[in-house]
């Protein structure tokens, strides 16, 4: 049995024969408790037939565990099941590794047909396992770096960015983006400047348009300097996330739009499973990009099913 990344594996079915249902208990074992905890192997069983819950407590770890279960009546019967669970094999998935930078690009899906916006926004934050202390900045500069042959640049908002504000009201915050593929970004205040903390704040968007289709832009933080000079970074990959191929199979069916549509019945994306086996915190399912998943975007993954209009293609 294989978990890939950390994800709860739900509906293992099996069957307990010769026991007493009525008075029948479980119990479960594992040799490797940091992975998978006694507490995290969870049951429920109709008559003879029982299901099984796993939720590896594994953070971007790559091991196994062996599980025994023990199932004992009343009158002194009992029956016993050994099996192995591997979590993020090797041969099945990959691990995602936990964010490391404090200065970062905060990535994720974005539609990827011509004429799409990406929003691009710079994060500080500091990531919540990180214990070195990080003092105020009062001057720093970096360069982002991108494709301008897949996407053109048409300009940063700083509105909504709060760590931009110490620079903007009582210094300078300049942004250069006369050379091709490239934003330089330089700052400073005669202030107390901004301390960087790990609730976060953002101190920059840069919006984007699609020129040319693609799996996944890559953007990039470099030449960086002043306060920030030492401070570890997250670059960004925006992949094509909101395509409609919600399980990852590789096509756009009937089924996709069914798991956004459980999402939206979920009433705030709660469900620990959908038709496509995943929970409803991993189903992408915003294709229309309105910051919500509704009915709309399973009729637009419909569409495109059924090949016709819909805006995952921007029509």
């Amino acid at each position: 049995m294989t978990i890939v990344d950390e994800r709860l594996y739900d509906n293992i079915e099996f069957r307990l024969d010769n026991l007493d249902i009525a008075t029948l208990s479980i119990e479960a074992d594992s040799t490797n408790k940091d992975l998978l905890s006694n507490d995290n192997i969870t049951f429920n069983c109709t008559s003879n037939n029982c299901v099984m819950r796993l939720t590896p407590s594994a953070v971007c770890q790559q091991d196994e565990t062996i599980v025994t279960l023990v199932g004992t009546d009343t009158s002194g019967e009992y029956k016993t099941k050994t099996f192995t669970v591997l979590v993020n094999d090797s041969t099945s998935g990959s691990c995602t590794e936990p964010d490391v930078g404090v200065l970062k690009i905060d990535d994720g899906p974005v539609h990827n047909y011509v004429g799409a916006n990406i929003q691009v926004p710079v994060l500080i934050r500091i990531p919540q396992g990180d214990s070195t202390i990080y003092m105020p900045i009062t001057s720093f500069g970096f360069d982002i770096i991108y494709s301008s042959e897949e996407l053109f640049y048409i300009n940063s908002d700083t509105a909504n960015a709060n760590a931009a504000v110490q620079f903007e009201s009582n210094g300078i915050f300049t942004v250069d983006a006369s050379s091709s593929g490239i934003i330089q970004i330089e700052a400073s205040t005669i202030g107390q400047g901004y301390a960087p903390t790990k609730a976060g704040d953002y101190l920059i968007y840069f919006n984007f348009q699609v020129n040319m289709s693609a799996d996944q832009y890559d953007i990039y933080i470099r030449n960086v300097s002043g306060d920030i000079i030492d401070w570890p970074l997250d670059n960004g990959e925006f992949t094509a996330g909101y395509n409609g191929d919600i399980n990852g199979d590789n096509m756009i069916t009937p089924m996709d739009a069914l798991c956004a549509f459980e999402k939206f019945m979920s009433f705030g994306g709660t469900c620990t499973s959908t038709t496509c086996n995943i929970p409803c915190s991993e189903v992408q399912c915003d294709v229309n990009a309105d910051g919500a998943c509704t009915p709309a975007d399973a009729f637009c993954i419909m569409n495109k099913y059924m090949q016709d209009a819909n805006c995952i293609d921007g029509k």
